[in-house]
């Protein structure tokens, strides 16, 4: 299962799932009468609530995700899928990782840990890239 374009519709299931997860919990809320439909502002941020960190892990899968998608692409144009396979499944597996810690809380070394989790994305994002330029150039 070392296919970028597998990875990359398995990153966008989890990032449904997060906003599945999201939605569904504040649904559930309100239908409960806990809170009400308009108790949700879109700037607030509470660590300690955990459809708090829902919403903004699903937010933060977003902030990655054009670039996965522009990255697999691009290997599938120039046919070297193959050659970035295993650091999409890495990118992927990090990013599950990410949001994993971020929906089990908000301490520090929890926060640390998520945001090492990110480099690590970034990392495979660039090494992606420049595996694409250096071994595809048109010139």
């Amino acid at each position: 299962m070392t296919h970028p374009l597998t990875h990359m519709l398995l990153f966008v299931l989890w990032t449904l799932v997060l906003l599945l997860v999201t939605v569904g919990g504040r649904s559930l809320l309100v239908l409960l009468g806990r809170r009400r439909a308009n108790e949700f502002p879109p700037y607030a941020y509470d660590p300690a609530r955990f459809l708090d960190r829902a919403g903004r892990a699903y937010q933060n899968c977003l902030e990655m995700l054009p670039v996965l998608v522009a990255l697999v692409f691009a290997a599938e144009l120039v046919q070297m899928s193959s050659a970035v396979g295993v650091m999409t499944l890495w990118l992927l597996l990090a990013r599950l990782g990410q949001s994993t810690v971020h929906l089990v809380g908000a301490g520090h070394w929890l926060v640390m840990v998520r945001f090492s989790l990110f480099l690590v994305q970034v990392g495979l994002a660039l090494m992606i890239t420049w595996t694409l330029l250096t071994n595809w150039w048109p010139y």
